[in-house]
């Protein structure tokens, strides 16, 4: 079965919406597309897993491979997003906790420092935000310390 195929079967979709990005014409392209598109892959709770811009006028055939390609990156993803029983030893995954609460701290200095909204400080946050989520989901305790200063990462008790 094909990587498409995988995530249709657990319930999540694809979905097709105008791209709002400018279009950068490739090497061999000589005219702009009439359409450009954004590609999205949402799991089954609506979280967008994957996704591409920039496509201009994809075919039938073109649009079942990008759907392919985001499906088999989503699934790389989920099978590898660090998984506490993956981290071994209990020495090893309070080293790693310890680590991700390191970055995600450091996403947040980097959001507070630049306070004035932008693309890049809205990315950064979202990004710090979807990695916070994805690590409760995995089984890491996510929380602020008691002086409302710093992250600390935790593995999740059994």
């Amino acid at each position: 079965m094909s990587a498409r195929g995988k995530v249709l079967d657990l319930g999540w979709t694809f979905e097709w919406k105008h791209d709002e990005m400018e279009y950068q014409l490739g090497d061999n392209e000589t005219e702009m597309p009439q359409e450009v598109l954004v590609c999205f892959l949402k799991d089954d709770r609506g979280m967008v897993r994957a996704c591409l811009g920039g496509i201009g006028d994809p075919s039938d055939a073109y649009a079942r491979e990008v759907e392919n390609d985001l499906a088999h990156e989503a699934l790389a993803e989920r099978a590898s997003y660090c998984v506490p029983r993956e981290t071994g030893t209990m020495s090893t995954e309070r080293a790693v906790g310890a680590r991700l609460a390191r970055l995600i701290n450091s996403l947040d200095t980097e959001i507070t420092t630049h306070v004035t909204s932008g693309a890049i400080v809205d990315e950064i946050d979202s990004f710090k935000c979807e990695m916070i989520r994805r690590l409760k989901a995995g089984g890491w305790h996510v929380r602020i310390n008691r002086a409302g200063t710093r992250y600390i990462v935790k593995r999740a008790a059994k």
